[in-house]
C-alpha cells in the first residue's frame, strides 16, 4: 500500500467479515440525482409524484400481512423499484470493509439473476452489462458497478445519496487521488456517464483500498451497499424478501399460504444461495423461482454468464488495465458543484440571445396554448405561464391577470414541447413564457441567457445547473453556443477565472 503527499491509501482486509451489498438500498429522490419539484413533469412526459416520504406510496402493491410467528429480520432493506416504497431500512456498515471480490461478484450476480427471472423493470436495474461489469441499481438513483480488471484485479464504483463525497456544498472528494496507475481509466470515464461517482474501491489481488477522505466526510455511501449480499445467509434473506414482496404477494396461489409454506420457500432460496457460494448452481436449485412465477431460463442465463452454474466460468473478459493516472484525477478542485453553478449564473443572466428563427408551430404548443386560453377565461382574462427546464426537471409558474399565483394548474406538455421545438443545430430553449388571453397567446423563449422574466430559480434552483447546460451545449452546433459556454469547461472548478465575465483572451 503506497503513501502519497495527500495521505495514505486505506487498506481493507479481505478476511474481514463485514461486507457490501450492491443494491436494495433506500430511495430518496425518485428520478435519479436530480429530484423534481412536487408536481413537476418528468422528462418523458410523465407527471412526477411528490418527493418520497416514509410510508406506502399511491399505487404500491398491498403488502402481505405478516403472519403470527413470522420473525422480523433486522436490519433488512427491500425497495420496490416501481413505487420506491421502503419496507425496512438497513443500518449502514463501515464502507471500508468489503468481502473478497469473487464472493461479492457471485452473491450480487445471483441477485441480478433473480431480477432477470422476475422480468418487468427489474432486469434493467440489475444486470451484467455489455462490458462485462455487474451493474446494480435500486430505482432511486443509488447504483454501483463491479468490474474485473486484467491481472486478477477488480474495481468497485458507485454512488449513494447517503454519501458525503459528492455534496454540492463541499469541495468534491478526490476519489482517485491515491489510485494506482493500473485502474481502467477509459472504463471509469464510461461509468461516469451514469453520473458522478461517490465511491471507488480497488482490489489489487491482495486487498481492497481507496483514497483517503478529507475531514468532514463521514460516509461515502458504500456502507449502505454493504448488507444484502454479504454471504449465503444474507443473500438468501435479500432474495426471499424481494420475491415475497415483489412476486408472492401478487400471486393468488399464495393468498392462503401458511407459515410453514413461507418457511419452506425460504429454505429453498437458502439452498440456492449456498450453491451460489460454492459456484455450483444446478437446475434443481432454481425451482423456487417457478413457485414465484419467474422465468428460470432468464435467471439461468445470467448465472451462466456470471460463472455460477456448475461447470461454468464467468464470460466477462477483464477490461484492460491503465498505465498511468490521468493528471485531472489527482489535481485539487477549487470550486464545489454549487459554487460552480453560482459562478455561471450571473454571467448567464447578463448574456444575450443569438438571432434565430422561431420554431414552427407544433401540436404540443397548440395543446399548451388551448389550455392557457381556457385558464385565462377563468382567471380575470389573462394568465402567464413561465417555466425553466433542465434535462430532467422543470420549474413552472402560472399567474393570473392580477399577478396572483394560480394553484393546482393542470399538467402541461413542457418537456414534449421543448423536444418538439428543438433544432439539431440551434438547440433547445431553457426558458419559456406564454402569456395568454381567451383569444390569443404570446410566446417568449430563451436559448442562450437567463432572462429577467424567468424568475430566480432554474428548474431546481441553486444557480445555473452546469450539468444540464453542458448537456444542451454538447448537442448544439458550436455556432449556436453563447459566449459564456467556456465556463462549462470541466477545468473551470479546478482553475476558476478571476473574472468570469471575461473569456480567455478576451
Amino acid at each position: 500500500m503506497r503513501a502519497t503527499r495527500s495521505g495514505t491509501a486505506v487498506g481493507v482486509a479481505a478476511e474481514n467479515p463485514a461486507v457490501i451489498a450492491l443494491a436494495f438500498a433506500r430511495p430518496a429522490g425518485v428520478f435519479g440525482e436530480s429530484a423534481l419539484r412536487d408536481g413537476a413533469e418528468r422528462a418523458d412526459g410523465v407527471a412526477a409524484p411528490p418527493r418520497w416520504a416514509p410510508g406506502p406510496c399511491a399505487g404500491a402493491p398491498a403488502r402481505r400481512r405478516r403472519r403470527p410467528g413470522l420473525p422480523l429480520r433486522r436490519p433488512r432493506a427491500v425497495v420496490c423499484a416501481r413505487t420506491h416504497h421502503l419496507q425496512e431500512r438497513a443500518m449502514p456498515v463501515p464502507a471500508d470493509h468489503l468481502p473478497h471480490p469473487e464472493d461479492l461478484w457471485a452473491f450480487a450476480a445471483s441477485g441480478a439473476a433473480v431480477a432477470a427471472g422476475m422480468g418487468d423493470f427489474w432486469p434493467e436495474l440489475r444486470r451484467i452489462a455489455p462490458d462485462g461489469s455487474l451493474f446494480l441499481e435500486d430505482g432511486g438513483g443509488n447504483w454501483s458497478r463491479l468490474v474485473r480488471v486484467e491481472g486478477g484485479r477488480f474495481l468497485l464504483v458507485g454512488w449513494d445519496r447517503a454519501g458525503d463525497t459528492t455534496n454540492p456544498f463541499r469541495h468534491p472528494t478526490a476519489l482517485f487521488a491515491q489510485a494506482p496507475a493500473w485502474l481502467p481509466w477509459e472504463w471509469i470515464e464510461g461509468a461516469e456517464e451514469r453520473g458522478a461517482l461517490g465511491f471507488a474501491y480497488w482490489w489489487d489481488g491482495r486487498e481492497w483500498s481507496r483514497s483517503s477522505y478529507p475531514a468532514g466526510v463521514e460516509e461515502d455511501g458504500a456502507g449502505y451497499h454493504a448488507h444484502a449480499f454479504s454471504d449465503a445467509e444474507s443473500t438468501a434473506g435479500t432474495i426471499s424478501d424481494l420475491l415475497e414482496e415483489g412476486r408472492l404477494a401478487e400471486l393468488e396461489e399464495w393468498e392462503e399460504a401458511e407459515q410453514e409454506d413461507f418457511d419452506a420457500f425460504r429454505a429453498r432460496v437458502a439452498g440456492f444461495a449456498e450453491a451460489v457460494g460454492r459456484r455450483s448452481v444446478a437446475e434443481a436449485d432454481l425451482r423456487f423461482l417457478e413457485e414465484a412465477a419467474c422465468d428460470t431460463g432468464a435467471a439461468a442465463d445470467v448465472l451462466r454468464r456470471a460463472g455460477l452454474l456448475a461447470g461454468t466460468s464467468p464470460d466477462a473478459v477483464p477490461v484492460p488495465a491503465g498505465t498511468e493516472v490521468p493528471a485531472d484525477r489527482v489535481r485539487p478542485r477549487t470550486l464545489s458543484g454549487q459554487e460552480w453553478c453560482l459562478l455561471v449564473e450571473p454571467v448567464m443572466r447578463a448574456g444575450a440571445e443569438l438571432e434565430r428563427p422561431a420554431p414552427p408551430e407544433t401540436a404540443p404548443l397548440r395543446e399548451l396554448s388551448a389550455a392557457l386560453r381556457g385558464l385565462a377565461a377563468e382567471h380575470g382574462g389573462a394568465v402567464a405561464y413561465t417555466v425553466s427546464v433542465g434535462e430532467m426537471s422543470a420549474s413552472p409558474s402560472l399567474t393570473a391577470a392580477d399577478g396572483s399565483r394560480v394553484d393546482g394548474s393542470p399538467g402541461l406538455p413542457v418537456f414534449e414541447l421543448r423536444r418538439a421545438e428543438g433544432h439539431p443545430e440551434r438547440g433547445r430553449w431553457f426558458f419559456l413564457r406564454v402569456r395568454a388571453t381567451p383569444e390569443a397567446v404570446e410566446v417568449d423563449r430563451a436559448y442562450d441567457h437567463w432572462p429577467a422574466w424567468a424568475g430566480q430559480d432554474f428548474a431546481i434552483g441553486g444557480g445555473a445547473p452546469v450539468g444540464d447546460l453542458a448537456a444542451e451545449m454538447d448537442r448544439r452546433d458550436p455556432r449556436w453556443r453563447p459566449d459564456w459556454v467556456w465556463l462549462l469547461d470541466e477545468r473551470i472548478p479546478f482553475d476558476p477565472p478571476a473574472d468570469p465575465f471575461t473569456p480567455p483572451g478576451g
